[in-house]
């Protein structure tokens, strides 16, 4: 762990492409996507609605319209937000069912071990992330949060979502998109949905 290997960051370096364009060397770390679970659970800790609660039955959250029976079975909706909120890791799993979003983010099946997860990049997760269910509720609850602890002048809700979304102020650019787009659509959720779905909130560098 001490290795100047293992403690590389992600920062391209011209110097070191020209030598060794394809990493082998590993001059720098890979990004890696968060798992399915881990994405899911980010939102749900960004937006104030996770539920840290430990222990206790699988929990089904809702799904979209038109997939509450799969492979024959049926999805019980959980009663209340409790169960609703629950880290992924509770969410009930069959052996060919799979919770949609998780799916959509190379959750494998739970028919067979899995030594190593895929990791794809498809249009289903892209839609899945700006048009489905869960990621437009998760937005919602923290365009709340956000609109709650930053006040209402657009300059303190750009800044702030970016501090929950991404840990960080956002630059000068950034502000100043940010600002722009609230001026005119003044849909601050959307804007937390944009940043909910960005590559540096989905991405480990």
């Amino acid at each position: 762990m001490l290795s100047a290997t293992y403690r590389q960051n992600s920062e391209f370096r011209e110097d070191a492409a020209t030598v060794d364009r394809d990493n082998k060397l590993l001059w720098r770390y890979p990004r890696r996507r968060l798992e399915s679970e881990a994405i899911r659970d980010s939102m749900l800790a960004v937006s104030g609605l996770l539920d840290a609660k430990m222990g206790g039955p699988g929990v089904f959250p809702a799904v979209p319209a038109g997939t509450e029976i799969q492979e024959g079975r049926h999805w019980r909706k959980s009663n209340g937000p409790e169960d609703e909120y629950r880290r992924s890791v509770y969410i009930f799993a069959r052996r060919l069912v799979r919770y949609p979003m998780l799916q959509s983010f190379d959750t494998p099946l739970a028919i067979d071990s899995c030594g190593r997860r895929q990791e794809t990049v498809t249009a289903d997760q892209a839609l899945e992330l700006m048009n489905g269910d869960a990621a437009a509720n998760f937005a919602r609850a923290l365009a709340r949060r956000v609109a709650n602890d930053a006040g209402q002048s657009r300059e303190s809700l750009v800044d702030r979502a970016f501090r929950f979304t991404l840990g960080r102020t956002p630059t000068a650019a950034e502000m100043d998109r940010g600002q722009t787009f609230l001026a005119r659509q003044n849909k601050l959720e959307d804007l937390c949905l944009a940043l909910l779905s960005s590559s540096e909130f989905l991405y480990i560098d």
